[in-house]
C-alpha cells in the first residue's frame, strides 16, 4: 500500500494511534484476555504491521486512551496533543480518519461501520481542528 510505498523511496513516515484497542477482539486469542492485556497485544500488533511497512517503531506515537472513549477525551486536550505532535514533527502531508458521520454506509460487523464508530469521527474531527 501506500505507506510501504512511502517508507521505500524513504519518506518519514510517523503513525499517531489515539485509542489502545483494548475493546476490540473477536478473536479466541483474546477470549479469557483482560482489556489491559488486551491494549498491550493491539500495542504489539501496531508495532509489527509499521515495521512490515518499514515505519520504525520510534515513528509509532501511542496515545493509549481508552478504545471506544475518544468522545470523552476533552476537546481541548486531545486537540492540543495533536498540535503538539503536528508542530514537531512538521509534516508535508496529514492522513487521517474521515471526520464526518458517513450516513450512506450500512452498519457493519466490520470494518464496514467505520462511517459510524465515534472513534475514528472523533479523531478525525480533531486532527482536521488541529
Amino acid at each position: 500500500g501506500l505507506v510501504k510505498l512511502l517508507t521505500q523511496q524513504g519518506t518519514e513516515v510517523y503513525y499517531v494511534i489515539v485509542t489502545n484497542g483494548d475493546k476490540g477482539c473477536s478473536s479466541s486469542i483474546c477470549a479469557n484476555m483482560t482489556s489491559p492485556q488486551i491494549a498491550v497485544l493491539r500495542s504489539a500488533e501496531a508495532l509489527s504491521a509499521a515495521a512490515v511497512l518499514g515505519v520504525p517503531s520510534s515513528n509509532v506515537i501511542m496515545l493509549d486512551y481508552e478504545d471506544g472513549m475518544a468522545t470523552s477525551i476533552p476537546e481541548e486536550v486531545l486537540r492540543e496533543q495533536l498540535v503538539r505532535i503536528i508542530r514537531t514533527l512538521a509534516p508535508a502531508a496529514i492522513m487521517s480518519w474521515y471526520p464526518f458521520s458517513e450516513f450512506t454506509l450500512r452498519p457493519s460487523a466490520g470494518w464496514g461501520d467505520l462511517g459510524y464508530h465515534p472513534d475514528p469521527l472523533c479523531v478525525g474531527q480533531r486532527t482536521l481542528d488541529a
